[in-house]
Protein backbone atom coordinates (compact mmCIF):
# COMPACT_ATOMS: atom_id res chain seq x y z
CA UNK A 1 0.00 0.00 0.00
CA UNK A 2 2.44 3.00 0.71
CA UNK A 3 6.17 3.08 -1.43
CA UNK A 4 9.41 2.01 -0.28
CA UNK A 5 10.23 5.93 1.11
CA UNK A 6 6.90 6.34 3.06
CA UNK A 7 7.35 2.98 5.30
CA UNK A 8 11.26 3.96 5.87
CA UNK A 9 10.25 7.87 7.22
CA UNK A 10 7.17 6.32 9.61
CA UNK A 11 9.56 3.27 10.58
CA UNK A 12 12.35 6.04 10.96
CA UNK A 13 10.25 7.79 13.23
CA UNK A 14 8.28 4.93 15.05
CA UNK A 15 10.80 2.27 15.10
CA UNK A 16 10.21 -1.20 14.49
CA UNK A 17 6.57 -0.83 16.72
CA UNK A 18 5.43 0.39 14.16
CA UNK A 19 5.98 -3.01 11.63
CA UNK A 20 2.71 -4.68 12.77
CA UNK A 21 0.59 -1.36 12.52
CA UNK A 22 1.58 -1.08 8.99
CA UNK A 23 1.08 -4.51 7.94
CA UNK A 24 -2.38 -3.92 9.18
CA UNK A 25 -2.75 -0.52 7.32
CA UNK A 26 -4.78 -2.15 4.38
CA UNK A 27 -7.60 -3.99 6.63
CA UNK A 28 -7.71 -1.29 8.86
CA UNK A 29 -8.66 0.94 5.93
CA UNK A 30 -11.24 -1.10 4.70
CA UNK A 31 -12.86 -1.36 8.03
CA UNK A 32 -12.78 2.61 8.62
CA UNK A 33 -14.07 2.73 5.01
CA UNK A 34 -17.11 0.39 5.47
CA UNK A 35 -18.13 2.01 9.33
CA UNK A 36 -17.65 5.63 7.94
CA UNK A 37 -18.82 4.99 4.16
CA UNK A 38 -16.25 6.06 2.14
CA UNK A 39 -15.09 4.66 -1.22
CA UNK A 40 -11.22 4.56 -1.12
CA UNK A 41 -9.91 5.76 -4.06
CA UNK A 42 -7.27 3.48 -4.02
CA UNK A 43 -6.00 4.83 -7.65
CA UNK A 44 -4.14 7.72 -5.96
CA UNK A 45 -0.95 7.18 -3.65
CA UNK A 46 -1.42 7.01 0.16
CA UNK A 47 -0.29 10.35 1.26
CA UNK A 48 2.62 9.62 4.65
CA UNK A 49 4.60 11.97 6.39
CA UNK A 50 6.38 10.37 9.59
CA UNK A 51 3.99 10.18 11.86
CA UNK A 52 0.44 9.64 9.42
CA UNK A 53 -1.20 7.79 6.40
CA UNK A 54 -3.53 9.82 4.39
CA UNK A 55 -6.13 8.30 1.69
CA UNK A 56 -8.24 9.96 -0.43
CA UNK A 57 -11.92 8.93 -1.31
CA UNK A 58 -15.54 9.79 -0.99
CA UNK A 59 -18.46 10.08 0.45
CA UNK A 60 -21.68 10.54 -1.15
CA UNK A 61 -19.67 12.58 -4.11
CA UNK A 62 -18.12 14.71 -1.71
CA UNK A 63 -14.09 14.26 -1.39
CA UNK A 64 -12.90 13.19 1.75
CA UNK A 65 -9.71 11.81 3.81
CA UNK A 66 -9.37 9.36 6.07
CA UNK A 67 -5.95 10.21 8.67
CA UNK A 68 -4.69 7.32 10.66
CA UNK A 69 -2.03 8.24 13.21
CA UNK A 70 0.41 5.92 14.82
CA UNK A 71 0.47 7.69 17.87
CA UNK A 72 -3.03 7.88 19.30
CA UNK A 73 -2.24 10.56 21.18
CA UNK A 74 -1.59 13.03 18.96
CA UNK A 75 -4.68 11.88 16.66
CA UNK A 76 -6.61 13.00 19.67
CA UNK A 77 -5.02 16.31 20.11
CA UNK A 78 -5.24 16.76 16.66
CA UNK A 79 -8.62 16.01 16.11
CA UNK A 80 -9.62 18.73 19.19
CA UNK A 81 -7.68 20.88 17.45
CA UNK A 82 -9.89 20.53 14.19
CA UNK A 83 -13.23 20.25 16.15
CA UNK A 84 -12.08 23.83 17.58
CA UNK A 85 -11.04 25.14 14.06
CA UNK A 86 -14.86 24.02 12.91
CA UNK A 87 -16.48 26.61 14.85
CA UNK A 88 -18.91 27.61 14.33
CA UNK A 89 -19.87 25.07 12.41
CA UNK A 90 -18.42 24.24 9.13
CA UNK A 91 -16.26 27.55 9.27
CA UNK A 92 -12.78 24.44 8.78
CA UNK A 93 -9.41 25.29 9.33
CA UNK A 94 -8.44 24.83 5.78
CA UNK A 95 -9.85 26.85 2.78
Amino acid sequence: MLDAAARARLLARHGAAAEPWLDALPTRLSALAERWWVALDLASPPLAGRSSVVVRGHRDGAPVVLKLALDPQHARVEAAALRAWGEPAGAGAAG
